[in-house]
C-alpha cells in the first residue's frame, strides 16, 4: 500500500510555504514529481522548492523546452532541473533519453510538472516523492504527498491535514 499524507492550502501563500519546506527537507538526488490540473499550484509550488534550495534566478515555467537547470548555492546540491511535460503527449526516444539523463543526476534536486506524463519507471522509487495538487475551490487546495520526503510533511508543525494524530503516528511508524 502507497502511503500518504494530504495537507490543505488555503492561499498561494501557503502553497509557497508548502514548497519551501519541501525544498529545505530535499536533498541530492531527490525527483519530485508534481501533477494536477492547469492553475492548481504547481509552478508556485515548484518556485518555493527553487527559492529553498538556494536558486537566486527567477524560475518559470519551460513549457517550449522540456527542462530548464538552474545553479543551486547548497554544498551537497549542484543543480535544480525544472521539467515541464505538458507538452508531451507521447515521450519520444529523445525526450526519454534527456530526461533519463537529468534524472540520473545524483548531484541534483529534479522536479516534474505534468508528472502523470512521464513513465514511472524512468524514476527508481526510493528517489521518488510524488505531490499532487487538487483544487477544491477558487483559494483551496488539497495537496497529497507520499514518497521519500513523507517524513518532512509529517513533521511539519502546525499542519492542517486530513490525517489525525493517530494516523500521523502510525504514518511516522510506517515511514521510518
Amino acid at each position: 500500500m502507497r502511503r500518504s499524507v494530504v495537507t490543505i492550502s488555503r492561499s498561494p501563500t501557503e502553497t509557497r510555504q508548502f514548497g519551501a519546506m519541501l525544498g529545505r527537507a530535499a536533498r541530492a538526488g531527490d525527483v519530485i514529481l508534481i501533477s494536477g490540473q492547469l492553475g492548481s499550484g504547481k509552478t508556485t509550488l515548484a518556485q518555493a522548492l527553487a527559492r529553498a534550495l538556494g536558486v537566486r534566478r527567477p524560475v518559470r515555467s519551460p513549457s517550449y523546452l522540456v527542462a530548464s537547470a538552474y545553479p543551486v548555492s547548497r554544498r551537497s546540491i549542484r543543480t535544480f532541473y525544472h521539467l515541464d511535460l505538458f507538452r508531451l503527449r507521447r515521450l519520444s526516444a529523445v525526450d526519454a533519453a534527456v530526461i533519463s539523463e537529468t534524472i540520473s543526476d545524483r548531484q541534483a534536486v529534479v522536479l516534474a510538472e505534468w508528472a502523470d506524463r512521464l513513465p514511472g519507471r524512468l524514476v527508481p522509487t526510493w528517489r521518488r516523492t510524488s505531490v499532487r495538487l487538487t483544487v477544491q475551490s477558487e483559494r483551496r487546495r488539497a495537496i497529497r504527498v507520499s514518497g521519500r520526503l513523507i517524513r518532512s510533511v509529517l513533521a511539519r508543525p502546525g499542519r492542517r491535514s486530513s490525517v489525525s494524530s493517530v494516523g500521523r503516528a502510525r504514518l511516522r511508524r510506517r515511514a521510518a
